[in-house]
């Protein structure tokens, strides 16, 4: 689709080969894009899967390589008129030097518009976090102590206009503040950052663009599912590529609101519904068996939570840790900075600060008074977090393992939840859209309904860290009281397979260049959301300050399951407590 000479050639194990051009190689070679060699694409699941190591610079490359084949696709086999159309609003939306429409103009046009993309691509994830997802999740519940003032303000201008997530943010921010990312994007740099900040369908060309980068059907998810699979050794995520990306087209739609809007999408043609089909389905098996198997989230689980703590309580008065440099090089970073550090952390960073903390604790903790005993307490939930973490010391056991353990809860707390939820909110429960809310009847589980636990954690609990902890505490303090020698942690999980964000659906382009919800044209899709919605979302792991030798033995796995009863009744016992706690809060306000 374009003239530019091609430099290098990286063999690549899902797309074989991905050229590189000439005008990419200093960027390429930018230390902030060289740091995403050392960031971990799924966080801890190398814990399950000891292959699963894909960094997220491999990733980026697939994408960077896939958005252009996609963006190619659409705008050679698309109806020529629609094409031309599309081709000359991106000259005068993203400053194409020319406004003729020959031939020669059109070729240029397609050509600025490929290296927008790829480079769009290759950054897409550039201000991903170490452990990525793992970590962004807790930072988020610190950005105040990561960002300085005059990037918290951009932030919160962010989050108000966009949808967007804390990665996202910072690879806008690191494009715009790096001096050597800014010299190899050179004139490009103003379209790209837009491209990139403007959320998907949106109704202009921008929105348009990034939906190839970064939506539903999109180059991140055409990549990372067979990038993953492949490595875990699942084999899951396998869906025809080709299939997809040949089916890619470009539509013109027409919406009428308040005022008559046309804009332009890009999506696969109902022809390749077998592919898109597959990418979801597999996608809904990736989430369910490998990123969300029990070990991979509770794994995550721990680090956030030894990050947390570490942050938390900053040790400034408390030796060992006092001389551990806990800090994120970003503070550093102002908005009148003209350079950004190329030492913004990644995963090899935060590793060498664990082993140093670890190193601390354990050769000074034990042998000195810490100042309290709550101090104490931290100090031994902490070795038992470092030694599964960094020398898979077995410590403790998830309170359920698949779904029926999740049922069985799930049916443990059923009735009382929904007792308290009639209670407080008797007119606003209803039934919309499968979702049985209890005003109307008591349920534990049917085909149509979310499981109880689930509804009363997207209710209640939502993704807020905040609450999380409130939870743990509380669930805590009673595990204490019953001399139960060990801490509990929780885990919350969103995923909707037929969804970006919210509620939207996928869609695909009819004949006629119409739009068509998947669950419309797919009874697949259709039973999959219904399917997904008995997915576990609540993880639950108790984590005892010994070690567990061996669970084989019958004496052991007696006084195991002995614990985990107990630990059990008290879990569910202050999940209604505290369910009731903030339904009345609700109704207080």
């Amino acid at each position: 689709m374009n003239g530019r000479a091609v430099v290098k050639i990286i063999r690549d194990p899902i797309h074989e080969y991905i050229s590189i051009y000439e005008d990419e190689v200093p960027l390429l070679d930018c230390a902030l894009l060289q740091r995403l060699r050392n960031i971990k694409q799924n966080g801890m699941a190398y814990f399950v899967y000891p292959a699963l190591t894909v960094s997220r610079f491999e990733h980026s490359l697939g994408v960077m390589h896939l958005a252009d084949q996609m963006l190619s696709t659409a705008l050679t086999r698309s109806n020529p008129s629609v094409t031309k159309e599309f081709l000359l609003r991106c000259a005068k939306e993203c400053g194409a030097q020319k406004d003729k429409a020959d031939i020669a103009d059109i070729n240029e046009i397609k050509t600025r518009l490929s290296k927008i993309i790829r480079i769009a691509a290759l950054l897409h994830d550039l201000g991903q976090l170490p452990f990525s997802h793992t970590f962004e999740e807790l930072v988020h519940q610190i950005v105040e102590r990561v960002l300085p003032p005059a990037l918290m303000k951009k932030w919160q201008e962010y989050i108000t206009a966009t949808e967007g997530s804390l990665h996202e943010f910072l690879t806008a921010v690191l494009l715009e503040l790096d001096s050597d990312i800014s010299r190899a994007v050179g004139k490009d740099k103003e379209v790209v950052l837009r491209l990139l900040q403007t959320p998907p369908e949106d109704k202009t060309i921008y929105g348009t663009l990034h939906e190839i980068v970064a939506f539903d059907i999109d180059a991140d998810r055409g990549d990372y599912l067979l990038r993953d699979g492949r490595a875990s050794g699942t084999e899951f995520g396998r869906f025809d590529l080709r299939r997809l990306v040949e089916g890619m087209r470009l539509a013109k739609i027409t919406t009428f609101g308040p005022k008559k809007e046309e804009s332009f999408v890009i999506r696969p043609t109902i022809q390749a519904l077998s592919a898109v089909e597959s990418l979801i389905i597999e996608r809904y098996k990736s989430y369910r068996w490998l990123y969300h198997h029990h070990r991979v989230v509770v794994t995550n689980r721990m680090l956030e939570e030894i990050i947390w703590r570490l942050l938390r309580y900053h040790w400034d008065n408390v030796s060992p840790f006092n001389t551990v440099p806990l800090f994120f090089p970003l503070a550093n970073v102002s908005s009148s900075d003209k350079a950004m550090p190329s030492l913004f952390m990644d995963d090899v960073d935060v590793s060498g600060l664990l082993r140093q903390a670890y190193r601390l604790l354990k050769g000074n903790g034990n042998n000195q008074k810490v100042g309290t005993s709550d101090i104490w307490v931290e100090f031994q939930e902490l070795k038992a977090l470092f030694d599964e973490i960094l020398f898979r010391h077995k410590r403790g056991i998830a309170l359920w393992k698949d779904i029926g353990g999740y049922k069985q809860f799930n049916d443990r707390v059923a009735n009382d939840v929904e007792t308290i939820f009639r209670e407080h909110q008797q007119r606003e429960y209803r039934r919309v859209e499968g979702r049985v809310l209890p005003a109307e009847q008591v349920h534990k589980t049917t085909d149509q309904t979310d499981f109880t636990l689930n509804w009363l954690v997207e209710r209640l609990l939502g993704r807020s860290f905040a609450k999380r902890k409130e939870l743990e505490t509380q669930i805590n303090r009673d595990l204490k009281s019953k001399k139960i020698d060990g801490f509990l942690l929780l885990s919350v999980t969103f995923f909707k397979p037929w969804e970006y964000r919210g509620e939207r659906e996928y869609e695909v382009i009819g004949r006629e260049g119409d739009l068509y919800h998947l669950s419309d044209v797919s009874p697949i899709v259709k039973q999959l959301k219904e399917t997904s919605r008995s997915s576990i979302r609540l993880y639950a792991y108790l984590l005892l300050h010994k070690e567990i030798k061996d669970l084989s033995l019958s004496k052991q796995n007696a006084t195991m399951q002995q614990i985990m009863e107990a630990a059990k009744e008290i879990f569910a016992q202050n999940l209604i407590k505290w369910a009731k706690k903030q339904l009345s809060k609700e109704a207080g306000r």
